[in-house]
């Protein structure tokens, strides 16, 4: 939606699924391409990028419980962190990390494994933020 101040991208990133099958496939492609259309968006539109969604992918420890031994867990290998991280230093902020560096907040629980009464969750789902628009927010004082 494209809106006077910014254009907003709600979008579900696909999964890298079970045993890993299509991570190849989310990384060279999906990832590729979907990073070149934000960054489309905001050079044509000349105005910041709001990127709001399920992005499958818990960047840090930090998104996701007891992260040792998830390397090779769909949502938390090495490549998805690292094409998140790519994406983030392609010009965009991760909004709440940002604003609170070290809260421990998750956004998806497994309902099979009866995970929410524990807090053991990922944090999937992201705001960014073209770097120009972050700046923007921080100056409105619109998160308090």
């Amino acid at each position: 939606m494209e809106f006077d101040a910014f254009t907003l991208v709600a979008t579900y990133v696909p999964n890298a699924g079970e045993g890993l099958k299509r991570l190849k496939y989310r990384i060279d492609e999906w990832d590729h391409d979907f990073h070149s259309y934000l960054k489309f968006l905001e050079t044509d539109r000349n105005k910041p990028v709001i990127l709001a969604g399920d992005l499958n992918v818990a960047h840090n420890e930090i998104d996701i419980y007891d992260p040792k031994g998830k390397e090779k867990t769909p949502g938390f290998t090495p490549q998805e962190r690292t094409s998140f991280t790519n994406l983030l230093a392609s010009g965009f902020v991760d909004t709440f990390r940002v604003l609170y560096p070290e809260k421990v907040q998750y956004t998806f629980w497994s309902v099979r494994a009866r995970l929410r009464p524990a807090n053991k969750g990922w944090r999937l789902d992201y705001f960014l933020i073209s770097e120009s628009g972050f700046g923007m927010v921080v100056e409105s004082e619109i998160y308090d």
